[in-house]
């Protein structure tokens, strides 16, 4: 066996434990929330004490509130700190190992393509909820719609509804209602949600609601036309991606196919794509072979992409 494949294997085990170490450590944090929430200050270990302060003063700049957000929006339930520490972890682990394999050239690419990664992983879980919320927002109109042919006002309908659909609706639906017990006014609750949320169902849904607080008319019978429209769009958009949904993987496949070609390289002939970086023919034919292939798979999944 081979230094190289000795240190991968090596790697490979060390990101198991850690990320074993990390879920154990997400879920004792869970389990114990209650209690340190009782706690005082002063009773909190120092360590725990440093954490929570860093973390709160990372949360009161832009950059940290804006990570909060897109946290909260992608259902992702980690500290902005948290999470921090394990893109870095992430980007450590991806730079070593290319570093390994591929040379120092090849391995600062690697880090880079991490971070893209990691970014894109936040958006993905974002669309992901965001699209599982869409498909539940025909059930929630007709919760919504059953509460409100009760004779139920519209913060009482939205408290009903946050009870009785499933995730990820029902967690959408409960802040909004705890926006409202704040004191915002409807209106502004379901403002955020669309801001929170942005696709055409979440501001057709918002829409109707909001106009139906400020003019009137029957809620009822509007939240009705409205769960069947939604029905409607939900059935179109999924056939639509059952046809688009071999052109996407044709997309994964030939990008898949260009990155696995550059490892396949360096390993028959290893030291190839250090000795490519070196040269600067190398180095521009390495860019214009990357650009072509990110540019395929942009144009490719830019006319897959189903608008939302």
């Amino acid at each position: 066996m081979s230094i190289r494949v000795a240190y991968l294997l090596l790697l490979l085990s060390l990101t198991v434990g850690v990320a074993g170490v990390l879920q154990a450590h997400q879920g004792y944090e869970q389990k114990a929330e209650a209690v340190r929430r009782g706690r005082q200050d002063r009773g909190e270990p120092a360590r725990r004490r440093l954490r929570y302060a860093a973390d709160q003063r990372l949360r009161r700049t832009g950059p940290g509130r804006a990570l909060e957000e897109r946290l909260g929006a992608a259902g992702i339930e980690v500290a902005p700190l948290d999470a921090l520490a394990i893109a870095m972890a992430v980007i450590a682990v991806t730079w070593l190992v290319a570093r390994l394999l591929l040379g120092g050239g090849v391995a600062v690419l690697a880090a880079l393509a991490a971070v893209f990664g990691c970014y894109r992983y936040v958006v993905y879980r974002q669309h992901r909820r965001r699209d599982d919320f869409v498909a539940q927002l025909p059930e929630l109109a007709r919760v919504m719609s059953n509460a409100s042919s009760a004779g139920l006002a519209m913060p009482r309908a939205i408290e009903i509804a946050s009870g009785e659909v499933g995730a990820p609706a029902s967690d959408i639906m409960r802040r909004v209602n705890d926006e409202l017990r704040l004191g915002q006014s409807v209106d502004a609750a379901l403002l955020n949600l669309e801001t929170r949320l942005p696709s055409r169902e979440v501001n057709v849904l918002v829409s109707t609601l909001v106009i139906q607080q400020r003019a009137g008319g029957d809620t009822v019978a509007a939240l009705r036309g409205m769960a069947d429209t939604l029905e409607t769009r939900k059935d179109l958009k999924r056939e639509i991606k059952t046809v688009m949904s071999g052109a996407v993987a044709s997309s994964w496949a030939v990008t898949a196919v260009g990155a696995g070609a550059l490892v396949l390289i360096n390993f028959i002939s290893p030291g190839a794509l250090e000795a490519m970086l070196n040269d600067n023919l190398g180095r521009v034919a390495l860019f214009v072979g990357l650009s072509l292939f990110a540019a395929g798979f942009a144009l490719s999944r830019r006319i897959t992409r189903v608008e939302t």
